[in-house]
């Protein structure tokens, strides 16, 4: 099932865009008289708009006889065509997609419908986060239309312990979701990032509702840089890449159905089964095994060798002959210079 963005988005302003936008998405001019007749509305209400898209990160560029035209071309996310990917990929399932054009933050909606008894498989996405998050309260950086943004909601009945390991699963499903694409290089940081040739390309945020020891929400977050632009990049505080920069070709909507779809799989599986059947695949991916790195713990420091992963998806750190385990929380691993 699928949502109409404008009748499901909140944001009042962007919703008056959208229409706009769609029509310059493919980078081409047009008059103002022709995007007056098909928005019907006049020329200079189309030049009133015009000018409110530079505040969602797309410049226009405006030439006398020619018309408007966006700086660059944009691929928009369609939800028709979300919907007609997962179902080729998965066949039968209870993936609703919720499209959005604005919101504050895709996790924050997707909790919303957990406190309004949504079902399983609710997923929103959006083309813009004004206040994404990612891990440890840090900003997710989140330009209009250049990545993907999505959150799914999935029902678990025994609590936060049966949630052990469950990010690592998901970077699996990540990870195959984009090596659709060709992609080669890719890698899992330990507990939640997707790397591309050393550098961060997706990472992953769960956020909990409801009762710790029964039954409890989880909000599974994934954001995907697509097309960063460089502008925009600046704020992030670590090296990161983006499709774009690896693949001549990016279809940004087979990318986000192929990652709701195995996303879906992915959890559906750890519903039944746990951690353990996911184990192998990360491990295959684990970017960090065999080397040198520190852990953060706070003001504490522990150095190491990075020596993969518990069964139920604790770090092992082997220090000095001493294997130790560490669990989620406020725990950052980093490889030693």
């Amino acid at each position: 099932m699928t949502k109409n963005m404008t009748d499901s988005n909140t944001n009042g302003h962007i919703v008056g865009l959208y229409p706009l936008i769609k029509l310059l998405s493919d980078g081409r001019f047009y008059s103002g008289e022709h995007l007056g007749e098909q928005l019907q509305i006049s020329r200079a209400a189309v030049w009133k708009k015009i000018r409110k898209l530079e505040s969602l990160g797309l410049p226009c560029h405006s030439v006398r006889g020619k018309g408007y035209r966006l700086e660059n071309s944009i691929q928009l996310l369609d939800a028709a065509r979300l919907a007609q990917i997962v179902d080729d990929e998965l066949g039968e399932h209870n993936l609703e997609i919720d499209l959005r054009a604005q919101v504050d933050s895709t996790n924050d909606l997707a909790l919303d419908a957990a406190r309004g008894g949504q079902s399983s498989g609710y997923t929103c996405l959006a083309e813009q986060q004004l206040s994404g998050r990612g891990r440890l309260g840090r900003n997710w950086v989140s330009p209009f239309a250049r990545n993907i943004y999505l959150s799914m909601l999935w029902r678990f009945p025994a609590g936060a312990r049966s949630l052990e390991g469950l990010s690592l699963a998901i970077g699996v499903a990540v990870v195959r979701a984009l090596e659709k694409s060709s992609l080669s290089g890719l890698a899992l940081k330990w507990p939640n990032d997707v790397l591309l040739n050393g550098e961060k390309l997706a990472g992953i945020l769960l956020e909990m509702h409801g009762d710790s020891s029964g039954q409890c929400s989880v909000v599974i977050g994934v954001g995907v840089n697509v097309d960063m632009p460089q502008s925009a990049g600046v704020a992030i505080a670590q090296p990161w890449t983006d499709l774009g920069r690896h693949l001549s070709n990016v279809d940004r909507n087979k990318i986000a159905g192929s990652l709701l779809a195995e996303i879906y799989r992915s959890v559906q599986m750890f519903s039944e089964s746990g951690f353990l059947p996911h184990k192998s695949a990360w491990e295959k991916y684990d970017g960090f095994f065999g080397e040198r790195v520190s852990i953060l713990l706070g003001e504490k420091e522990l150095i190491g060798r990075a020596a993969g992963i518990s069964d139920r998806g604790e770090f092992c750190l082997d220090i000095d002959g001493e294997l130790r385990h560490f669990g989620g929380g406020e725990i950052s691993v980093r490889k030693c210079l």
